[in-house]
C-alpha cells in the first residue's frame, strides 16, 4: 500500500459510484492537484467543477472552487495518530473483553457448513469486524453526530473521501451488499490487500443471480440451505458451475449453500452482542470528539465537509482496530486472495 497525492485512492460509503464525479484520470489527478486550497475556474475547467459542486464534493466562491472532500495525508495521520491509537485501543479492548461471547456464537452460527476451524474463524472475522466494528458502530454514529447519506445527485448517496499516504493501517476494509430489495442480502468484505476480483466477476454476472435470488428471497432457513429439486430443473448449469468454483456453493448434488446464511434467530443473537459492544466503543468515540474538532483544525482538510472527515476517519480508526486484532491474534490474519470462503455471509 503506496499512496501519495499524485495516486489517490477515493473511497465512499453509501450507494452509488464516486466515478460518475471522477469519471476519468485526469478529473481524479486534478482534484488531488487543487487540494485543499483549490483554483480559479477556466472554460476548461468550468463545466466539471460545476459538476461537482451540484455533487456537494466542492464549493464555488469569487469564481474559485474548493475541494470539500477531504483526503487524508501523510501530515494528516502524524496529527492524528494519538487519537487513532487511544480509539482503536478501545475498539480492541471492548471486543477482546467478549471475545468468549464471540467465539460461542461463531461455533453456534456454522449451521450445517464444514465443522472447521477456518469456518469459525471467518464468522469470528465477520461478527467482529464487519458486524461490530463497521456495520453496528456506524449505524449509530450516523444516527449521532455523522447524519444522513448526502445526495449526490445521479452518482447516488454517499460520503466520499481519499487517501493519500504510504505509511498507516494495512487492512482498510469495508463491505459491499448485493441484492437490492430482497429480504435478505448478500454481504462480502473487501480490503484494500485481498483480491477479490475472481468473486467479483462471478457476482457481476447476471445469470447467477438465478441461483443465488432463492436464498435471498424464499423462507429459506439456516437449516434448508440445499437448493430443492424444483429449483434446480431451471437454473442454469454453467452460473451454478460458476458458484461452486467461486465457494459460494458446495460440490453436492443438488448443491448446498456453502457460506453462512443468517435468519431472524440469528440475526436477532448477532444484533445483541454487537449491540452491546458498539454502544461502549460509540459512548467513547463520543468523549473524544471534543479533542478530534481540535486536532481537525490543524489537518488539511480542516475546511471540508464535516460528515465526510468523520465518515473517513472512522473508517480508518477501526482500520488501525482490525490490524491490532490481527497482532494480537483474536482473529486471523486477513487473506491475500479469497473467494466465497472468507468474509462472505447472507442475512
Amino acid at each position: 500500500m503506496s499512496w501519495s497525492m499524485t495516486s489517490v485512492s477515493y473511497r465512499m460509503s453509501g450507494s452509488g459510484n464516486w466515478q460518475n464525479l471522477l469519471p476519468d484520470e485526469f478529473a481524479r489527478r486534478l482534484y488531488a492537484d487543487i487540494y485543499p486550497r483549490g483554483t480559479t475556474i477556466s472554460k476548461e475547467t468550468d463545466r466539471l467543477f460545476r459538476s461537482w459542486q451540484r455533487a456537494g464534493i466542492a464549493d464555488i466562491r469569487n469564481h474559485r472552487v474548493i475541494p470539500r472532500g477531504p483526503i487524508m495525508t501523510e501530515g494528516d495521520l502524524t496529527i492524528l495518530q494519538a487519537w487513532f491509537q487511544n480509539l482503536s485501543d478501545v475498539m480492541c479492548r471492548t471486543v477482546s473483553e467478549r471475545l468468549h461471547d464471540y467465539r460461542d456464537l461463531a461455533e453456534k452460527l456454522t449451521g450445517g457448513l464444514p465443522q472447521e476451524k477456518q469456518t469459525t474463524e471467518n464468522i469470528l472475522t465477520i461478527l467482529i469486524c464487519a458486524r461490530t466494528l463497521d456495520s453496528w458502530m456506524f449505524s449509530m454514529l450516523r444516527r449521532d453526530v455523522i447524519g444522513p447519506y448526502p445526495s449526490r445527485g445521479d452518482a447516488g448517496d454517499f460520503f466520499f473521501w481519499g487517501y493519500a499516504f504510504s505509511e498507516g493501517p494495512q487492512r482498510i476494509f469495508g463491505f459491499t451488499t448485493y441484492g437490492g430489495r430482497a429480504k435478505r442480502h448478500l454481504h462480502m468484505i473487501r480490503s484494500h490487500s485481498l483480491d477479490r476480483e475472481a468473486i467479483k466477476a462471478v457476482l457481476n454476472r447476471l445469470e447467477i443471480w438465478d441461483v443465488l435470488y432463492p436464498y435471498l428471497f424464499e423462507n429459506i432457513s439456516g437449516n434448508r440451505t440445499v437448493l430443492t429439486d424444483r429449483l434446480m430443473t431451471d437454473l442454469p448449469p454453467k452460473a451454478v458451475d460458476l458458484l461452486k468454483d467461486i465457494g459460494l456453493l458446495d460440490a453436492g448434488s443438488p448443491p448446498r449453500l456453502a457460506i453462512p446464511l443468517w435468519t431472524g434467530h440469528d440475526r436477532d443473537v448477532i444484533a445483541g452482542i454487537c449491540r452491546e459492544v458498539s454502544q461502549k466503543v460509540h459512548h467513547h468515540f463520543m468523549a473524544v470528539m471534543d479533542e478530534l474538532e481540535r486536532l481537525h483544525a490543524s489537518c488539511s482538510f480542516a475546511d471540508c465537509s464535516r460528515p465526510d472527515c468523520l465518515c473517513m476517519i472512522f473508517h480508518l480508526a477501526y482500520a488501525y482496530a482490525a490490524d491490532k486484532l490481527v497482532a494480537e491474534e483474536i482473529i486471523p490474519d486477513f487473506p491475500q486472495k479469497a473467494g466465497g470462503e472468507w468474509g462472505v455471509w447472507i442475512d
